[in-house]
């Protein structure tokens, strides 16, 4: 959930816009244009499981008004200078159906996440030191993307090692002098 706002009211009150609230659920906020020129600014909210999945079930058109009262509760007068928001959730994604995974003991003590099983790779952030994130779903992605590639290269190079034995057996087939490894 983004609102962006006129102005970064919540600074006015010496307030930097990070942080968290468990009011109607556990959620996190952040201001991500704290670093950017100019009297604009956007506050930013994730929220976790139940909360999350109320908020994705809302109606579309709802969303933005209630974040900004949510925000307009944690920084007083932010409301007056909301200007709009967009909201995102990932498990309306077809091919996604949730945000991330949850799993102790750590990936580091889990290697085997991400290791192979036969010919199939496996990627996302779940197969990462950086679970919870779209870059460990980026790592891994190309990760596996190098895996796969090492291994197809690797089997292209038997390959055309294949290939060329076979035609070097069909050039010297009926030879006298053919050497006994290029035997079919």
């Amino acid at each position: 959930m983004y609102v962006q706002y006129a102005e970064r009211a919540w600074e006015d009150d010496g307030l930097s816009g990070w942080g968290l609230s468990l009011v109607e659920g556990f959620s996190e906020f952040w201001h991500p244009t704290w670093n950017q020129p100019g009297p604009r600014g956007i506050l930013m909210s994730y929220l976790f499981g139940d909360m999350a999945r109320t908020v994705a079930a809302m109606e579309a058109g709802a969303i933005v008004p209630d974040f900004i009262d949510r925000f307009d509760n944690l920084f007083p007068a932010s409301g007056e200078v909301a200007e709009g928001g967009t909201h995102f959730a990932w498990e309306h994604q077809p091919w996604i159906g949730a945000a991330y995974t949850r799993y102790d003991p750590p990936f580091a003590e889990r290697p085997e996440l991400a290791s192979p099983e036969g010919p199939i790779h496996f990627a996302g952030e779940h197969a990462s030191a950086d679970r919870g994130w779209m870059q460990g779903a980026l790592h891994s992605g190309l990760r596996a993307a190098r895996e796969i590639d090492a291994t197809v290269t690797g089997e292209r190079s038997r390959a055309t090692v294949a290939i060329s034995r076979r035609r070097l057996v069909r050039r010297f087939a009926g030879g006298l002098h053919a050497p006994e490894w290029l035997a079919p």
